[in-house]
């Protein structure tokens, strides 16, 4: 098991930073979820054509690698349905240059329960476009246990549905913990072999507000014990949302407290 940051919670951070600051900091790698104030992948001067050997040298040399793409791409709303799946593949295309191994998208919402199945079709069909256009590239697609779909009955549809092999789940324990509290085995026990990424948060339930590791109510040092024993051996992702929430604390502080308490409740 490893280590990683999202870059949504050092917006502020430079290509530079990220690499100095991953590395003094320990992680083993780092998720993109926007880049230098650009949040399209395909947009991000590092992973042009031009510039794609200097980055593949500077993580190389860090000794770092990028886990995987945050996309926006969201399925669930008909008037973007076609602009989500370009966004993905284009998505998919930057990973397919730069050797990252999966992007991430959305379910989101169901607008109308009364016609739900038609939203989770819908979603189905956007993720298996995707993964489509990714066969044979190496990058796989994830959906985000998130929004109305990270309620396990939900997602446990869209898995039956999707039916394609470079499809898996980014379990973010914080969203999950709206369906299955304490009781994560609730969440986890089923999907552990779609599970490729974890996205970890500390919250106060109360109302929901990002905290240190260990100051909030989720039991994150439980998951990351079974996620050892369990072998996995994908990233465990800090998502401090800085970049949505300015208040949080700086990165310089929030990122080194999460390695620090990782690998305190590994030593158990």
């Amino acid at each position: 098991m490893k280590l990683a940051f999202s870059t949504l919670g050092c917006p502020d951070w430079n290509w530079e930073q990220i690499l100095k600051n991953a590395s003094e900091m320990g992680f083993d790698g780092f998720e993109i979820r926007g880049l230098e104030g650009e949040m399209r992948p395909e947009r991000m001067a590092r992973f042009m054509p031009g510039q794609q050997q200097d980055t593949l040298r500077d993580l190389k040399n860090a000794g770092l690698a990028i886990t995987d793409i945050g996309t926006s791409a969201t399925f669930h709303d008909p008037a973007g349905y076609d602009a989500a799946v370009e966004e993905g593949r284009m998505a998919v295309d930057v990973c397919a240059r730069m050797g990252i191994p999966y992007i991430r998208v959305f379910g989101d919402k169901v607008p109308d329960p009364a016609h739900e199945d038609e939203t989770v079709k819908r979603v189905a069909d956007g993720i298996r476009a995707v993964c489509d256009y990714a066969e044979g590239t190496g990058v796989g697609v994830l959906i985000e246990a998130h929004g109305e779909f990270n309620y396990a009955f939900r997602l446990q549809k869209l898995l039956d549905s999707v039916g394609r092999e470079n499809f898996g789940i980014l379990w973010d324990i914080g969203n999950s913990d709206a369906d299955c509290g304490d009781d994560f085995d609730k969440f986890y026990q089923p999907f552990k072999p779609y599970i490729r990424h974890v996205h970890v948060k500390d919250l106060l339930r109360v109302n929901q507000a990002q905290v240190l590791m260990g100051e909030g109510d989720l039991p994150v040092a439980g998951i990351a014990r079974r996620l050892r024993d369990d072998g996995f051996d994908g990233y465990m992702s800090l998502e401090w949302e800085k970049k949505w929430h300015p208040e949080l604390a700086d990165p310089e502080v929030a990122f080194p407290q999460y390695i620090s308490y990782i690998r305190e409740a590994l030593k158990k």
